[in-house]
């Protein structure tokens, strides 16, 4: 294992800024409403990500941990609808441009009469070793219409990026 000394070089978050519905089932991808989190207390180290269509880039190479935490509800189009289950993923490319899952977590709820809210954590550590061409993106599978939670003010749908070393 290679240890550079450098600590924690890069720290940076951010957030949708509103509810963003999404129907049907398959893949869906976060890419509308980021914002760099801007709330007091809140301080980015280090460079800063930065975000284009739900596409991020990193500031600088190295090994990060991203952690992606979508805030969800079952109601899509004025309807409760029945879940079954969402899967939240970090896709990475290492060309810039082909994506794929790197990372997957799971999440379900089979009851359709009322509004219900889930979440789940995924993460992964990514060595960022070119920052023109590796990106990451964040989304989910599901099995039915949904919609995500986002606040200009409070972490609803977030992703959190932490360089922990050197590349």
């Amino acid at each position: 294992a290679k240890t550079s000394g450098v600590g924690v070089a890069v720290v940076d978050q951010w957030r949708t800024t509103g509810h963003s519905e999404y129907s049907g089932s398959g893949r869906h991808f976060v890419t509308a409403n980021w914002e760099q989190n801007d709330t007091t207390g809140f301080e980015y180290q280090g460079g800063q990500m930065t975000e284009s269509s739900g596409v991020f880039t990193f500031p600088s190479t190295g090994k990060y941990l991203i952690r992606f935490c979508p805030g969800m509800t079952n109601s899509q189009g004025s309807t409760n609808r029945a879940l079954t289950y969402f899967m939240p993923e970090i896709h990475g490319a290492r060309n810039g441009s082909d994506f794929n899952a790197v990372a997957r977590s799971y999440a379900s709820n089979d009851d359709a009469g009322g509004e219900y809210y889930v979440s789940a954590t995924v993460e992964f550590f990514w060595d960022v070793t070119n920052t023109s061409n590796d990106k990451v993106k964040f989304g989910f599978y599901v099995a039915n219409g949904m919609q995500t939670k986002g606040d200009s003010s409070v972490q609803q749908t977030a992703a959190t990026f932490v360089k922990v070393g050197d590349t």
